[in-house]
């Protein structure tokens, strides 16, 4: 019996301590945080859409992104800004396929219900990258002067400024339908 009295005051301080509240911790100054949200963090402006599609395009350093996007194969299709003049790259990365937009490269531009289509030909085969009006979609069509050869749609929404940004290039025409 006179061990049962010896641990209850042990036992009714060990009870205690478990019942007891936990220590609260200051609350930090409102002033203090900063005030950042996930899209847009306060300490970083937001990249231009061309900044952030340069780093997976075909775009070099100091071109803007007008549009790039993933298609089949693992291949990219770029169409880049080089000052006042428009390119076209395909082909995976580090592997240009296919490239046009030298001086005396021309594109055509136009405008539609859908989108925007940008077109050349190169020897017989007639080149179209499309992007729909709200961004969502493109890819490229190439053909022949019998008809469609092959398709490539975007695996990925496009990136960059636009294919309507290549609007005002040396080396593009612009018309509707």
């Amino acid at each position: 019996m006179n061990k049962i009295l010896i641990l209850a005051p042990t036992l009714a301080f060990v009870i205690s301590g478990c019942m007891s509240p936990a220590p609260k911790e200051a609350p930090v100054p409102e002033a203090t945080l900063p005030e950042i949200s996930i899209d847009n963090p306060a300490d970083k402006p937001m990249p231009s859409p061309s900044t952030i599609a340069t780093a997976a395009s075909h775009c070099q350093e100091g071109e803007k992104v007008a549009f790039n996007c993933l298609v089949e194969e693992g291949k990219n299709l770029s169409v880049c800004l080089a000052g006042n003049r428009a390119l076209y790259r395909f082909g995976r990365l580090g592997d240009i396929e296919m490239a046009y937009g030298s001086v005396e490269n021309q594109f055509r531009l136009k405008e539609d219900d859908t989108g925007y289509a940008l077109s050349f030909s190169k020897k017989t085969h007639r080149y179209t990258v499309y992007e729909e009006d709200d961004g969502t979609e493109g890819g490229v069509e190439v053909t022949l002067p019998t008809g469609k050869l092959r398709g490539f749609t975007c695996q990925n929404e496009p990136l960059g400024d636009g294919l309507e940004s290549v609007k005002g290039s040396s080396n593009v025409s612009f018309g509707t339908k």
